[in-house]
């Protein structure tokens, strides 16, 4: 396990498997791409490849328990976008979701 501190008290990260999504080394890559100006240093690297395998996870439980609620056993886009939005405030570009708001807080 490894502490990294934001300013408030220490987060836990738990160590990333060796198959993960992303790894920090791919964040870095992707960050050239995009800013090539720019640059993240490896622990920061670190901690936004741990936050999107999480997310990936989080997003992917909850849009399969939404599938569950209506008998199914395979994802669908809606599944996920419903997800995205509700949970997240992500709306992807193209798509339209009636419905799907995203939660106030008390929820």
């Amino acid at each position: 396990l490894r502490f990294v501190s934001f300013g408030w008290p220490p987060v836990q990260l738990r160590a990333m498997s060796e198959e993960a999504v992303i790894t920090p080394e791919q964040i870095e890559q992707i960050l050239a791409s995009i800013l090539p100006e720019e640059q993240i240093d490896s622990q920061a690297a670190q901690v936004v490849a741990y936050m999107a395998q999480e997310m990936l996870v989080s997003v992917t439980r909850a849009a399969y328990r939404r599938a569950s609620m209506r008998g199914q056993t395979q994802l669908m886009v809606e599944d996920v976008q419903v997800v995205l939005a509700q949970d997240w405030g992500i709306q992807l570009p193209g798509t339209s979701l009636a419905g799907a708001r995203p939660r106030q807080q008390g929820d």
